[in-house]
């Protein structure tokens, strides 16, 4: 990510543009950001049917920011519990790679910091497991479900981020529920 002494605008801007390269071919975008897939090789197409996930972070810069109270364990037990309280059985990594019948809930955080004011676009993917078609196991995964935030807070105040991931996450939830 390159990082931008212009201002807000202009860097989320081209978080924007950064999103482009990370959303989906296969997925239909709408105006608000999300995504909702065009392919139907999923087995699951009615999100209602998934009760086992993991969750998989990705950008959490815990050494730097966790002198900030934001660290990728205190993410990972916020997201954790909204999923267990929703109904979700949530995996850890290791038993998750075993478990083809579980899916994958990917939250990636992009953050540019600038002196006066961070931009940051946080992703939350659903991918659900495809297992390779050979005699040795294993899976690549296809999105299924995606929704993204954008946003700004000034440096040291994490609390936006932790609020738009936690928000990314109650949208999985609900939109489940329908």
């Amino acid at each position: 990510m390159t990082r931008f002494l212009l201002g807000t605008g202009c860097s989320l801007t081209l978080l924007l543009s950064d999103a482009q390269a990370w959303v989906e071919p296969d997925a239909v975008r709408d105006s608000i950001g999300t995504s909702r897939p065009a392919a139907e090789s999923s087995r699951h197409r009615d999100m209602s049917d998934i009760r086992r996930l993991t969750v998989q972070l990705r950008g959490i810069n815990s050494r730097e920011w966790s002198r900030y109270g934001f660290t990728e364990t205190g993410v990972r037990e916020q997201i954790s519990g909204r999923l267990s309280a929703a109904g979700f059985e949530v995996l850890g990594p290791g038993a998750a790679l075993s478990d083809t019948s579980s899916v994958v809930l990917e939250v990636a955080v992009h953050v540019n910091d600038q002196a006066f004011n961070n931009s940051f676009l946080v992703f939350l993917r659903l991918k659900d497991k495809l297992a390779l078609p050979n005699n040795r196991g294993g899976y690549v995964t296809q999105t299924i479900w995606s929704d993204w935030r954008i946003g700004g807070f000034e440096p040291y105040r994490f609390d936006k981020l932790r609020k738009a991931i936690l928000e990314l996450i109650d949208s999985f939830v609900s939109t489940r529920r329908l």
